[in-house]
């Protein structure tokens, strides 16, 4: 009689993060609000952590762990929308240069996302800009 243990009756620790879950291109493009093609580009050249699924042929498939998005929007993944700067510009009626600037400073949090160029790409949470077109609500009528 051996004291292996089956790969059933391992610990889980023993197994890692087998189980963890993986995310499609789609997806993650769709938490962050790029286009999948940009995520895809990012897992390509190593800027997003992913793995690489066995393929034929030309095109690639990518799965990123959970856990790597987490990290990158600085919290476990959830199903709320991350909006583009313009985006949030439109709603507050002020420029995009207002509002990066507000990043910048702090006084809007968002994420910045991988980028090679010159500009930052940011996204704003939802929940952050109803946090402070509530506040800007209850300024104004002050109730």
């Amino acid at each position: 009689m051996t004291d292996q243990l089956a790969p059933a009756e391992q610990e889980p620790q023993a197994r890692g993060d087998a189980h963890e879950r993986l995310l499609t291109i789609d997806e993650v493009a769709r938490t962050l609000g790029v286009d999948a093609t940009t995520v895809r580009r990012w897992a390509k050249n190593g800027t997003l952590e992913a793995i690489e699924l066995p393929h034929r042929g030309r095109w690639r498939a990518y799965r990123i762990k959970a856990s790597v998005l987490a990290r990158l929007v600085g919290d476990s993944p959830t199903e709320e929308r991350y909006l583009t700067v313009r985006q949030v510009a439109c709603q507050l009626r002020v420029d995009e240069t207002t509002v990066r600037r507000w990043i910048v400073a702090e006084v809007l949090s968002a994420v910045i996302l991988p980028h090679a160029g010159k500009r930052c790409a940011y996204r704003i949470k939802e929940s952050v800009l109803n946090a402070v077109l509530q506040a800007n609500r209850l300024l104004y009528t002050g109730s």
